[in-house]
C-alpha cells in the first residue's frame, strides 16, 4: 500500500510534548521515503538499543539525550531522492513504518 498520509494522536504518550512532536517527525519521515535504517543507531547486525539520538529510530533504540536532528543517512537519502517518485501519482509505493 501507498502512504498517502499519518496521524499522530494527541493524547500518545500520556499527552508528552516532546514524544508527540518526535513521533510527528518521525511518520513525516516515512512520508518522505526514509526507513528505521536511517536513523543514528543502526548496524549492519541490525539497530543498537539505546543508541539513537536522531529522528527515524524507533522508540526502543532511543537514547536518554535523544534529540529532533535528521542522520546523515536521512538527510542525503531526502535530497538524493529522484524527482519521479514525489511525482503525484508516480505509483511509488512509500514502505511501511514497524
Amino acid at each position: 500500500a501507498q502512504r498517502r498520509g499519518f496521524a499522530v494522536f494527541m493524547n500518545a504518550f500520556g499527552g508528552d510534548p516532546a514524544r508527540i512532536l518526535r513521533t510527528t517527525a518521525h511518520e513525516l519521515g516515512h512520508a518522505l521515503c526514509l526507513y528505521h535504517s536511517d536513523g543514528d543507531a543502526w548496524r549492519p547486525g541490525g539497530p543498537a538499543t539505546g543508541q539513537g539520538r536522531t529522528i527515524m529510530n524507533q522508540t526502543g533504540q532511543l537514547a536518554g539525550d535523544w534529540g529532533y536532528a535528521w542522520s546523515a543517512a536521512s538527510l542525503h537519502k531526502i535530497t538524493d531522492r529522484s524527482r519521479r517518485r514525489w511525482a503525484p501519482r508516480s505509483g511509488f509505493a512509500f514502505g511501511t513504518c514497524h
